[in-house]
C-alpha cells in the first residue's frame, strides 16, 4: 500500500490509499508499523506535500497570468478541492500514527518538521497554514510536554495567528494554543513551558 503512494500522481486516488492506511492502523492498533514502515511512510508523506508545495506555486503563477480566465479559475477551483481533500487525508494518517505510536514517532516525525514549517511560513495559503497547525496540535496531543522540544517551530507563529485578519487561522492557532497551555500546566503549573505560555498569552492580550 505505501508503495502505491510512491508512485501514485492522482491526488484523488491518493486519498483513497490515505484512508485505507488510516484504517489499517485503526484496525492494528497500538504500535502496529515498524520503524522500517514508519520512516517509509514518513518520506513518502514529505514528498507528497513537496508536490502539493510546487502545485500550489504553479497555480498562484497560473493566476497571475495575464490570460487567466474564469475558466482557468473553475479548474484550479477543482484542482485546489482535490488537493484538500488529500491533504486532510494525510493530516488523519499522521494523527493516527502519533496517537498509537506518540513519542515512539518523533525520530521520524523529526524528518517531517521542516517541510511542515514550509506550510506554514513558505506559501501564503490558508489551507496549508492550518494543516501546519493541525499537526502541532496533534504533535501536543499525544506526545504532551515533550512537544515542547518543537516550540520553537510553532509557538511563535501560532501567537501571531491568533491575531490574524483570517478568522480560519485565529480559530485554528487559538484552539492549539489553548491546547498548549493544557498540556503544559496540567504536567507542571509551575513549569518554565507554563511561565513561557502565559507571558506569550500576556504579549498577545496587550497587542
Amino acid at each position: 500500500m505505501l508503495d502505491i503512494i510512491n508512485r501514485e500522481l492522482d491526488s484523488t486516488f491518493l486519498c483513497k490509499i490515505y484512508m485505507s492506511l488510516q484504517k489499517c492502523i485503526e484496525y492494528l492498533g497500538n504500535n502496529c508499523l515498524t520503524p522500517e514502515l514508519l520512516d517509509f511512510f514518513t518520506n513518502l508523506t514529505i514528498s507528497q506535500l513537496d508536490e502539493y508545495i510546487q502545485r500550489t506555486k504553479r497555480r498562484t503563477e497560473y493566476r497571475n497570468d495575464q490570460d487567466h480566465d474564469a475558466e482557468d479559475e473553475e479548474n484550479l477551483q477543482e484542482e485546489e478541492a482535490d488537493e484538500d481533500a488529500l491533504l486532510n487525508e494525510i493530516s488523519k494518517a499522521i494523527h493516527l500514527i502519533l496517537k498509537t505510536h506518540g513519542t515512539a514517532y518523533l525520530p521520524y516525525f523529526n524528518n517531517l518538521v521542516p517541510i511542515v514549517d514550509r506550510f506554514m511560513n513558505e506559501i501564503n495559503d490558508i489551507a496549508a497554514i492550518q494543516w501546519a497547525f493541525c499537526v502541532y496540535a496533534d504533535l501536543i496531543e499525544f506526545t504532551g510536554v515533550t512537544s515542547w522540544e518543537y516550540q520553537g517551530h510553532f509557538l511563535e507563529k501560532m501567537v501571531s495567528g491568533i491575531s490574524s485578519s483570517t478568522a480560519d487561522i485565529r480559530h485554528t492557532a487559538a484552539c492549539v494554543y489553548a491546547q498548549a497551555c493544557a498540556v503544559a500546566v496540567i504536567n507542571d503549573p509551575n513549569s518554565l513551558i507554563s511561565k513561557s505560555l502565559q507571558v506569550s498569552q500576556y504579549q498577545t492580550d496587550m497587542a
